[in-house]
């Protein structure tokens, strides 16, 4: 199966890596590539079902976590899809909002009718559902033409009643719901209320210097999370007294559209910006740590943890991607099994099989110099692969990938971008004894 005659190595057509599975731990495309994806929903009760909204054609179905999906928008008329809600107590049950209204669905998205009895306006600009009773849900419209725009309806969507806030008619422009409180995010302003909308307060006095995109409110914990326009995220904390605390360290966006807890555990949090990729904090929030790997497109509208706190779902602006966040973390650089390439930048990797003898395994990688190394699969003294990362962006913009074969078995070789997060896969098929040349590999 093996050969190390170096001068057979012939040039061959480098393997497209898309569609080749990624790496543990990274983000993997999962489905509606091409589509503006704008809200996403996990079913609580299995993980593998997963409803997107997608801007101009409705909203899709997935029962096998992604890798199919099947329209699913019968009777459904938004555009563009603000929020998807699953009722965690009735099987079925959905509510979407979007620029035609709220729609309900009572058989897990197959047919969608309208449900907007009350509202005067069917811009949804948030949706949000008691987690306690998925009845209650509060709603905020284009209401120009009374004060608030928010809306609650306590009958599963049959009939909304005015819940205003004391401000102009503009619309909030996001919603949660912990427990009794009820949140609404207007402007720069976060308002309260304990009595279903009725009353409105302000529970932190100071306001935010920037627009509230989203509200986080975590059963079991006192603070309150926001997202911004500009400012990232804050915490609203009661003690020792009302206010507000940036919670940005770590994040390298300011412009942050979403904020998700994990239904497993509420101090695990996810957020997004909009061209900023996807972040995760493990401390409710008050550190963050990039989580980008393999994410090809970092416009995040909307962030999807299952029930279990594994998978994560994003929608993105070129479909929906899903991570195992429970995945074993990848070598470091310098490993074993891994060679740190171009001032450390680069980590590449190699795993091979054998069919016919049912063995596979990893490559046992040997530095050489800063740009190049080798690679062996079985014994030491038999090398199977050299590699080089080039750092070309003098000339080119880019970084180019050469690797040079000295085996036709089947192997895969990864090359990850510890900065970017950008992921190439070359994959060799058995019987193949070939080299690559990728001068368009990785830009900065």
């Amino acid at each position: 199966m093996r050969s190390i005659a170096t001068s057979s190595i012939r040039a061959a057509v480098l393997s497209l890596f898309v569609a080749a599975p990624a790496a543990a731990g990274d983000w993997t495309r999962t489905g509606l590539e091409g589509e503006i994806v704008t809200a996403i929903a996990v079913d609580p009760a299995s993980s593998s079902t997963v409803w997107a909204g997608a801007q101009f054609s409705g909203i899709w179905k997935s029962m096998d976590g992604g890798r199919t999906w099947n329209r699913s928008s019968a009777g459904y008329t938004g555009d563009i899809t603000s929020a998807l809600l699953r009722d965690p107590a009735r099987p079925g049950v959905l509510y979407a909002g979007s620029n035609s209204g709220v729609f309900k669905s009572t058989d897990s998205g197959a047919s969608w009718s309208p449900a907007n009895s009350g509202l005067p306006g069917l811009l949804v600009s948030a949706l949000a559902m008691d987690p306690s009773n998925g009845s209650t849900l509060y709603v905020a419209v284009d209401d120009h033409a009374s004060g608030g725009g928010v809306y609650r309806t306590s009958d599963g969507a049959a009939t909304w009643q005015h819940r205003p806030l004391p401000v102009p008619s503009a619309p909030a422009g996001a919603l949660a719901v912990r427990g009794s409180d009820v949140y609404a995010g207007w402007g720069n302003v976060l308002f309260r209320s304990g009595d279903g909308g009725a009353n409105w307060t302000m529970p932190y006095p100071d306001v935010l210097r920037s627009g509230l995109e989203t509200v986080a409110a975590r059963p079991g914990r006192a603070d309150v999370l926001v997202g911004t326009t500009q400012i990232g995220i804050h915490r609203g904390v009661s003690t020792p007294a009302p206010a507000w605390e940036a919670s940005s360290l770590g994040l390298t966006t300011r412009r942050i559209s979403v904020i998700a807890a994990s239904p497993a555990d509420p101090d695990a949090l996810f957020t997004a910006g909009n061209g900023g990729g996807v972040f995760r904090s493990a401390d409710g929030g008050r550190s963050w740590t990039a989580l980008d790997a393999g994410l090809t497109n970092t416009d995040v509208a909307g962030l999807a943890p299952d029930s279990s706190g594994r998978r994560l779902y994003a929608a993105t602006g070129d479909g929906v991607f899903s991570i195992d966040l429970d995945a074993p973390a990848p070598p470091p650089c310098g490993s074993a099994t891994a060679l740190c390439l171009t001032q450390g930048r680069f980590r590449v990797e190699v795993s091979w099989r054998v069919p016919g003898q049912g063995t596979s395994g990893v490559g046992t990688a040997i530095p050489i110099t800063d740009d190049t190394g080798t690679f062996w699969f079985f014994t030491p003294n038999n090398l199977e692969l050299m590699i080089k990362v080039l750092d070309a962006r003098s000339f080119s913009g880019r970084f180019w990938v050469f690797f040079g074969a000295l085996s036709d078995v089947e192997y895969t070789v990864v090359v990850t971008d510890t900065v970017t997060g950008a992921v190439k896969r070359y994959e060799n098929p058995s019987g193949r004894l070939a080299s690559v040349a990728d001068t368009d590999a990785f830009s900065d």
